[in-house]
């Protein structure tokens, strides 16, 4: 049985002046583990915190240095490093010296010139899991780890055991981080808890609902994945534009907005690719797919026209959509002078959000009548963050520098197990970023 690791034995210097520990990525060429789960299995293998090693190899790189922002990467920006933008290439030449297999495959750099980098639907905020394969995996005899094909928003259910995908802990409720503080896509990362299917093995999992828009994505996501090389090298937007056309002219005698309607699109969705060549959104292509039964790979390939259904067979993806809050001119007026209270008032720093709903409004729509407005109460909130957080962190480095000196007042060597140890009563840890480059400044100055 493999001996679970015993986290932050060494540093992250360690582990950079040469490598310890070969990583191979699991999955096989046509169904890839993601980029950021290879990485949780390398701070796994080296019994490090993700945050940390991370962290460290921004701090070293001259190349991406100055895009280090702990908050904002982990909390926003990581969210990237599985797709096709800035992030995922970074990540790509941080972690490339760290391995002896090609670490590009398991991004989507390489359909990057197809999708939008900033297109809606692309990616999920949050992890997302099928706990019956990740027991697959560990009967298997692999490391545990999740797919590429996991990281789209619109990939819901699990193909394999036709499930939906899991996001949250069973036990806590609570949605997993991208990278984690501890090295497991197995464990939830706030409370520890197995995020592992409880069925004995060999029971199948009960059928549980989903709808055939679902399934589908996830079929044709499963199959962009697979063929991302070949559509790296042969797919391309010209062609593309090309099979729209042939599929509109033949489903549709050329009647573009007959078509949108009758898969459940926008009237002039298609007038955007085919007239202003811009990219398709992968939420828009994944209906119009569906829709003429085509997977979304064909549509970059030559040929995809010869793929599409009847005109009989046409499906359309069924969702309502919200009514847009109208408000009258007394409202608007009303509410504009409430937000400039809120705006004054040096004492309420409410986030957007919760102004929204005090007003009974949507965050977006509040956004979309009071956009300056917003913008100041959204800058008032960040600066009060940011001086909590500051407070709070002097507080937690006043704990730190306590508890080193109360392990040297006992002539014992502050090793990061037994600040450790000293930290954990106060909820506290190594883990995280801050207090560990702390620590180190502490241990530095008083050796």
């Amino acid at each position: 049985m493999q001996r679970e690791p015993e986290p932050f034995d060494d540093g992250p210097e360690d582990l950079c002046k040469g490598l310890l520990f070969l990583v191979e990525p699991e999955g096989g060429p046509d169904q890839p583990e993601s980029l950021l789960s290879w990485f949780i299995g390398l701070a796994r293998a080296h019994s490090l915190s993700p945050r940390v090693l991370m962290k460290y190899l921004m701090e070293q790189s001259e190349a991406h240095r100055d895009v280090w922002n702990g908050t904002s990467f982990f909390e926003r920006d990581c969210v990237t490093v599985n797709g096709f933008g800035k992030y995922a290439r970074m990540a790509v030449d941080l972690l490339q010296p760290y391995s002896t297999a090609a670490l590009a495959p398991l991004t989507l750099l390489e359909i990057a010139g197809l999708l939008p980098h900033n297109g809606e639907g692309a990616l999920a905020r949050h992890p997302r899991w099928c706990a019956f394969c990740l027991c697959d995996q560990l009967r298997l005899g692999q490391r545990p780890h999740l797919k590429l094909a996991w990281s789209f928003e619109h990939y819901r259910v699990c193909q394999q055991h036709r499930i939906p995908l899991s996001e949250r802990c069973a036990a806590c409720g609570s949605l997993q981080s991208l990278v984690p503080i501890y090295p497991s896509v197995v464990h939830c990362s706030g409370c520890g808890h197995p995020l592992l299917a409880d069925l004995p093995e060999g029971e199948e999992p009960a059928p549980t609902d989903y709808t055939e828009f679902e399934f589908w994505c996830a079929t044709t996501l499963e199959d962009l994945v697979s063929r991302r090389s070949m559509l790296g090298a042969s797919g391309n937007l010209v062609t593309f534009r090309v099979n729209i056309d042939d599929i509109v002219r033949k489903l549709s005698p050329g009647n573009r907005k007959h078509l949108c309607e009758s898969v459940g699109l926008q009237a002039y969705a298609l007038n955007g690719w085919l007239n202003k060549d811009e990219r398709p959104s992968l939420a828009v292509l994944l209906k119009f797919g569906f829709g003429v039964s085509v997977n979304i790979a064909d549509l970059f390939l030559p040929g995809a026209s010869n793929f599409a259904a009847r005109p009989s067979g046409l499906a359309a993806v069924q969702r309502e959509r919200s009514v847009r809050p109208m408000l009258g001119f007394e409202r608007r007026h009303e509410m504009e002078k409430l937000l400039a209270v809120i705006i004054e008032d040096s004492t309420d720093c409410r986030p957007l959000s919760k102004v929204a709903e005090r007003l009974g409004l949507t965050r977006s729509a509040l956004k979309y009548w009071f956009r300056s407005d917003c913008r100041e109460i959204v800058m008032k909130n960040r600066r009060f963050e940011s001086r909590r957080l500051e407070v709070r962190y002097r507080a937690d480095h006043d704990t730190l520098r306590s508890v080193i000196q109360g392990l040297r007042a006992k002539e014992l060597d502050p090793s990061r197990r037994r600040v450790d140890a000293g930290l954990r009563p106060h909820r506290l840890s190594l883990a995280r970023p801050d207090i560990f480059q702390a620590y180190e400044r502490l241990r530095t100055a008083l050796s």
